[in-house]
């Protein structure tokens, strides 16, 4: 069997990037908002090799963004693939770490993840969810109440934007959303630069 992604967005150069930042955190704690094909998942399962009790927290709903619904974009059949693609991933390691899915949206659910117990718990919080700034927002500051004190919270497309959209709009991209989170937050972290969309 192999993996079945339909795009590379998880490019060579945060493949790269990962596999060098990963190991010198050595995450056990893992948290991802928007999964889409679980192409970073995977790569988190297969690298994961520096304990055997990780745990992956996969937050998505797989209802896909405007970006997808402008697009036509089946969902169901990305969510099939998330889910082949990730079991896939595990089966390859005998001591491969424990994927939790959580379907919804992350507004939702990271606060029931906070009321959990899960507050300042994660060592690594990627977010790569709804591409909207208000949404990217709500979700870096719920990320950061449930990372660790020393943790690592990734933004992906920080630059990014959708050509699809008729008029380039700075609500329909996250940078002003992360730009926000960096300048209030700026007294409690230190930035990671990267030479991709990532930070």
């Amino acid at each position: 069997m192999r993996y079945e992604f339909t795009n590379n967005w998880f490019g060579n150069v945060d493949e790269k990037i990962w596999t060098q930042l990963l190991p010198q955190i050595n995450p056990e704690k893992m948290l991802e908002t928007g999964c889409f094909e679980g192409r970073a998942t995977t790569h988190l399962v297969e690298k994961s090799v520096w304990s055997d009790q990780c745990e992956i927290f996969c937050v998505d709903t797989w209802d896909g963004g405007l970006e997808n619904k402008i697009r036509g974009v089946n969902m169901s059949k990305v969510e099939e693939r998330f889910e082949h693609n990730v079991a896939l991933a595990q089966k390859q390691r005998t001591d491969a770490p424990k994927v939790n899915k959580l379907k919804g949206l992350s507004h939702q659910l990271l606060p029931r993840l906070l009321a959990d117990g899960h507050e300042n718990s994660f060592d690594f919080i990627y977010v790569d969810g709804s591409h909207q700034s208000p949404d990217v927002l709500i979700d870096a500051v719920l990320s950061f109440l449930l990372c660790k004190t020393g943790g690592v919270i990734g933004f992906d497309d920080y630059s990014w934007f959708d050509p699809a959209y008729e008029v380039k709009d700075i609500v329909n991209c996250p940078k002003l959303a992360i730009d926000s989170f960096i300048n209030v937050y700026f007294r409690k972290i230190d930035i990671i630069r990267t030479p991709n969309a990532q930070m």
